[in-house]
């Protein structure tokens, strides 16, 4: 207890007085999230590096509207509900939204790394790129949809709520990735920007009681589920577990193993030291 206590005391201290790592922090405290113009600006060179970006950017746009039209052809006609098929559907799209994004943000670097965000007639290439980030948010609400199905057909699992934290976490890249082009920001920015954005986002994901969330919808909202899924979860669901064992209608042997379960935790609780005690403890107490 007094090691546990002594290293959260020590990672307090560190986050209230960061330990500074050099020469990383004064190279981040001096650099800045703009791009400035440079003096070797030459013309000709950027009118072949913007005719590079429309190709290289037009080619890639049309490549994603071709991958939309299938994919929202799929959701509106798809009468066959399996799990097989939207499982297959979600991991391919986003194969195919990893995929797109790797590579766009990769050329979108490369293009708008310099003095081609200072060219007068930059315009269709920044609009083509603008094109592209509007395509792949059609295509993140498309996944999310096809997700969303998924969940109502089968329920909740963790695999499918780190779909729409990914998702979410894509979406922010891509409105970072729009304000870096048209503000003319730099690659820092967009190093900074995620990084804050994925630790908010991890940070309130771990807040959540996932267990208890995913028990709850699937025995409450979902189509069918997988009962031993539910079951093989962390103890932090067991009351609610039994609660719907006993208003639910149950085969003998999911009860069973549910009761087994419950009656481990109790025990696990009631063994539990004054240091161990968590809110269930209380709950245990009141039945």
């Amino acid at each position: 207890w007094l090691l546990f206590a002594g290293l959260g005391y020590y990672l307090f201290a560190n986050i209230h007085k960061p330990i500074e790592v050099e020469p990383a922090t004064s190279q981040d405290l001096k650099t800045g999230n703009l791009l400035f113009k440079t003096k070797d600006f030459s013309i000709p060179v950027l009118k072949q590096e913007n005719q590079l970006g429309i190709i290289l950017i037009a080619l890639l746009n049309v490549l994603i509207i071709i991958f939309l039209i299938t994919d929202i052809t799929f959701i509106i006609t798809n009468e066959e509900v399996r799990g097989s098929v939207f499982s297959n559907q979600v991991h391919s799209g986003i194969n195919a939204l990893i995929a797109s994004i790797v590579i766009a943000i990769i050329i979108l670097l490369y293009v708008f790394r310099g003095n081609l965000n200072f060219y007068k007639e930059n315009k269709t290439v920044k609009y083509l790129a603008f094109t592209w980030i509007i395509l792949n948010a059609i295509l993140v609400l498309s996944i999310a949809v096809k997700n969303s199905q998924y969940i109502y057909y089968f329920g909740l699992t963790y695999k499918r709520i780190g779909v729409l934290i990914y998702l979410i976490l894509t979406l922010t890249g891509l409105i970072t990735t729009l304000i870096k082009i048209n503000k003319t920001k730099n690659i820092w920015y967009l190093f900074r920007s995620n990084t804050k954005a994925a630790f908010v986002v991890l940070v309130i994901a771990a807040m959540v009681n996932w267990d208890y969330h995913i028990t709850n919808y699937n025995f409450n909202y979902a189509k069918s589920m997988d009962i031993n899924y539910l079951i093989d979860l962390s103890d932090n669901n067991t009351f609610l577990l039994k609660k719907n064992s006993e208003s639910k209608t149950l085969n003998t042997d999911i009860q069973k193993r549910i009761q087994i379960k419950y009656e481990n935790y109790c025990m696990e609780l009631y063994n539990n030291d004054w240091q161990e005690l968590k809110h269930d403890n209380f709950k245990l107490n009141l039945k």
